[in-house]
């Protein structure tokens, strides 16, 4: 205990602990969480020498510790009293001055990511030029680790933006070959980014437990691109890329023009996905009531609907216009017709004795399949023909 507990009032010390619970944001906080036990380790930290106090939720109960907890949790709220707090009384007046708080949670990488980002970043070109370039490369790798680690967890492109390269006078001529290397392998590595997200082809099944995909995942697709591509853009078209492009331009780096052939690949993709988005969403409605159908029978009267919106994509698209294409949407919707048969299915009801049942539910599954193949095939060979005869009035035209 200190003289500074003798001094303070209770009404001081109750407003104090208010002040804190008010400061205080944990998901699911209720007024009943505040037992006290908590309320009197706040008292504690407000009223003695006690330096940090943590809140944090444990098997669904408040807990505050006075250090750093080592239990599993999601988030911790954390109070820390400024050096100037040892020889100024703590009152309502002075508690912005004096506390500092905040929140962490699980975010580690995320955490770590800005930490070493901002502790290094503002003082690294003050160092000798030999320390600084050995030293910037490491740093660079390990920042760029982390960058993936926070991006590709939420399926996104992982580009790290430096902010230490504007440190740098951009008419300088006097910057060694070793920065420019690092600076050469940053923009090497924005490139093989833009070349990755390009060269994403991956549809991700979200709907169909046995992998298979369906079109929703094919309109999940174009939306994950578009918004991968959108980010990328917004990420290189920062301060500090601009600034390493015009160095390396000064230096004459022959990876300038890979990049900037990157860029236009990415604005000529953003426009192609943007594109087939707007046409792809016209099936969104049709294909998500399928879900919704009792029993397969259900499924060859809303089939007509589905293969006109194919067929008009396939006509009217100016980018989703390609056999491959329109092939992969007939086989996505082969998918879902399987889907929705084998869910209909019920193995139980085979072992609990309703066999006749299960051998009807299979026939009339079975004659879903087959007359989606007929109609499939009727359809395909009318769209042969068709784009045979616009091939061939092209030529003509030609």
């Amino acid at each position: 205990m200190t003289e500074q507990e003798d001094k303070m009032d209770a009404s001081t010390v109750k407003k104090l602990v208010n002040r804190i619970k008010a400061c205080t944001f944990l998901p699911y906080l209720n007024k009943c969480d505040w037992s006290i036990d908590v309320l009197s380790s706040i008292e504690e930290f407000i009223s003695t020498d006690r330096q940090m106090i943590c809140l944090f939720y444990e098997n669904n109960i408040l807990k505050a510790t006075f250090c750093i907890p080592d239990a599993r949790t999601d988030s911790i709220m954390w109070f820390l009293k400024t050096p100037d707090s040892e020889h100024t009384n703590l009152n309502t007046s002075n508690f912005l001055k004096l506390i500092s708080f905040g929140k962490m949670d699980t975010q580690v990488e995320k955490t770590m990511f800005l930490l070493l980002d901002s502790l290094y970043s503002p003082f690294i070109f003050s160092w000798s030029a030999s320390e600084k370039d050995q030293f910037f490369e490491q740093y660079r790798a390990v920042i760029q680790e982390l960058c993936s680690l926070r991006y590709k967890f939420l399926g996104m492109p992982s580009i790290y933006i430096p902010t230490i390269v504007g440190k740098f006078d951009e008419t300088s001529k006097s910057i060694s070959e070793e920065t420019l290397k690092v600076l050469e392998n940053i923009l090497n590595v924005y490139t093989l980014e833009i070349q990755k997200c390009l060269m994403d082809t991956e549809r991700v099944p979200t709907r169909c437990e046995y992998m298979m995909e369906h079109i929703v995942d094919e309109i999940g697709y174009w939306k994950t691109r578009l918004t991968n591509l959108r980010f990328i853009t917004t990420l290189l078209s920062y301060k500090s890329v601009e600034e390493i492009l015009t160095i390396l331009k000064q230096h004459q780096s022959i990876l300038v023009h890979s990049f900037n052939n990157a860029l236009d690949e990415i604005k000529a993709a953003k426009v192609e996905a943007k594109s087939n988005l707007n046409y792809l969403q016209i099936l969104w409605d049709p294909v998500m009531s399928l879900y919704n159908v009792q029993s397969p029978n259900d499924v060859l009267t809303r089939l007509p609907d589905i293969f006109v919106k194919f067929i008009f994509i396939f006509e009217e698209s100016e980018y989703y216009n390609k056999w491959s294409d329109i092939s992969r949407l007939y086989e996505y919707l082969g998918n879902q017709i399987v889907f929705i048969c084998r869910k209909t299915i019920k193995m139980s009801e085979l072992f609990s004795g309703n066999t006749e049942s299960v051998l009807n539910k299979l026939r009339v599954s079975m004659n879903c399949c087959e007359n989606y193949i007929s109609i499939y095939t009727k359809v395909i060979t009318a769209i042969d023909f068709l784009y045979f005869y616009h091939c061939l009035i092209a030529h003509q035209n030609i």
